[in-house]
């Protein structure tokens, strides 16, 4: 049980001695919707990157680690539904914004959406359109299978480079180390976050 949960239980049983049960119960379920929009509707928006030490990806953010400067890998922490579609892709866009290094990819880890609604593929789209307009192209990883059915009966998969609708991080990279610019990788990136990385340098 989180802290939420806790107070919800806390606020219905004090209700209930002090009125109807059906009305505890009704302020209880109203409280619990009030509680899950709050944390839904801002979900963080976070930084990936590969520790090459550890030899794992790992929040970039939290730890101060370098990025591939060609490739941009967020991750929203939770599912994008029509409360949280818009912020979550101008979030998305602030932090392309951010990035002052040639980025090729935005790749998006899409393992923490389980669900997401007709206004989120729509969001998508705007970030897709966004991405063009900075000669980035999307990409999408560990995509759940309700959210690859939404994404196919909208059109919007089809509207996707095949190639870069990807499964699991260590093929992701794979598939767009390929696509870098490999001089940039050996000239001017002072990272070597991939064992790709040093078949270039």
């Amino acid at each position: 049980m989180n802290r939420h949960d806790g107070i919800v239980a806390i606020c219905v049983f004090t209700l209930s001695l002090l009125s109807k049960p059906d009305y505890a119960l009704l302020i209880g379920i109203l409280m619990s919707l009030v509680f899950f929009l709050w944390k839904t509707m801002r979900p963080r928006i976070v930084r990936i990157s590969k520790d090459p030490e550890l030899n794992m990806f790992v929040n970039a953010d939290m730890f101060a680690k370098p990025s591939c400067p060609q490739i941009l890998h967020l991750r929203s922490d939770n599912s994008i539904y029509f409360a949280n579609a818009e912020y979550t892709v101008e979030s998305i866009l602030e932090r392309m914004e951010e990035v002052d290094t040639p980025v090729k990819f935005l790749l998006l880890d899409l393992q923490a959406m389980a669900f997401i609604d007709i206004t989120g593929i729509e969001e998508l789209r705007v970030l897709k359109e966004e991405a063009d307009a900075k000669n980035m192209e999307l990409a999408l990883m560990e995509i759940h299978l309700p959210v690859e059915e939404v994404m196919k009966s909208s059109g919007f998969m089809a509207e996707m480079n095949p190639e870069l609708i990807l499964q699991k991080r260590g093929e992701a990279i794979t598939v767009l180390f390929k696509h870098l610019d490999h001089d940039y990788c050996k000239n001017v990136c002072p990272h070597a976050l991939f064992f790709e990385c040093h078949t270039v340098k």
